[in-house]
């Protein structure tokens, strides 16, 4: 696809259950961005080839990203503008009909729901490469050439759903059971889920959020914040070494997220935590505070058994203090 811009138009066939309006393909690397903005009379479809941007449809915002498609339905409100670091490639079809409306939702589109995650066969490439260097060079185009690429798309969505959205409980702990694995991960990320899982970022976050009550970014960061007190209370590592194992790329955006959780720094709930555990062991084990040394004719002996069982508890407090529940193996 050379030229940055191509159109076809077809005749307009209302009478028909579905038909294509026209075919289009837009590269925002080579013409001039600007704001799509207005009330759709037609149903749309667009395909990324490359690039990102970002879908306005009754005020919701939709980040849209390469080998993703979405529908902008007839009579609503909407805009799109590419991303100016990384501006989108798309090819689009302007499709209507009697039955246009249940079709999209067969696919699971909806208001609510405008974008899908799509295969990118070597047919379905080979198909679009074909039909727009026929539109560019101004070759008749076939109205059902231009159908049937419309189709293999849908066909490649319809795939990608089928393949990947079954029961949305199941597809939610699937999610969960890839993000445990994963989270710790230094690349880790949102984008990187939605790649490895090959699902849209909104639908990811649509159901997520409907089935776990939080957003996927706070069921994340959750994960490392436990990860985190574990770490301040077993180990004897830096806050800032325990940030970047714990996946936060920077150690000020932890340390403000610990405080905000806790009330307390990272180093306060350290000592706070010590604190706690040197406790339980004194409950646990009274009688070594009890040997204290004393005065009198049998003080001497006393003091000497109890010397030993001192100097132990000396030390596993320290070890306790610093170490966590690891102390146990160096003093029994």
């Amino acid at each position: 696809m050379d030229s940055s811009e191509c159109i076809k138009c077809f005749p307009v066939r209302d009478e028909l259950e579905f038909f294509i309006q026209s075919v289009g393909y837009h590269d925002f690397h080579t013409i001039k961005p600007y704001l799509f903005n207005r009330i759709q009379k037609y149903f749309t479809v667009h395909f990324i080839l490359s690039g990102s941007g970002l879908l306005n449809i009754n005020g919701q915002k939709y980040p849209v990203h390469k080998h993703e498609v979405f529908v902008v339905e007839k009579d609503c409100i909407f805009s799109y503008y590419p991303s100016a670091e990384d501006p989108w490639e798309y090819i689009w079809f302007v499709f209507d009909g009697t039955s246009a409306k249940d079709f999209i939702r067969h696919l699971g589109f909806s208001e609510s729901e405008p974008v899908k995650s799509c295969n990118m066969p070597q047919k379905l490439r080979s198909e679009l490469s074909e039909l727009f260097e026929k539109i560019e060079k101004q070759i008749s185009v076939s109205y059902f050439s231009a159908l049937s690429v419309l189709y293999l798309l849908f066909a490649s969505v319809e795939e990608k759903t089928e393949n990947i959205f079954f029961h949305e409980d199941d597809y939610v702990e699937e999610v969960k059971r890839f993000i445990e694995v994963k989270y710790l991960n230094e690349n880790f990320s949102i984008e990187y889920l939605c790649a490895m899982l090959h699902i849209s970022h909104s639908h990811l976050c649509r159901v997520f959020r409907k089935k776990e009550g939080v957003s996927v970014v706070s069921y994340i960061n959750a994960l490392k914040m436990t990860k985190a007190e574990e770490l301040l209370k077993k180990t004897s590592l830096t806050v800032k070494e325990i940030s970047y194992m714990c996946g936060f790329k920077e150690y000020e955006y932890f340390f403000s997220m610990f405080k905000k959780i806790h009330s307390v720094t990272p180093l306060q709930y350290r000592k706070q935590k010590s604190g706690l555990l040197l406790l339980s062991f004194s409950i646990l084990f009274p009688t070594f505070l009890q040997n204290q040394p004393d005065c009198g004719s049998d003080a001497e002996e006393r003091n000497s058994q109890s010397s030993v069982a001192t100097r132990r508890f000396a030390v596993g407090a320290f070890l306790f203090r610093r170490y966590g529940n690891q102390f146990f193996r160096c003093v029994f």
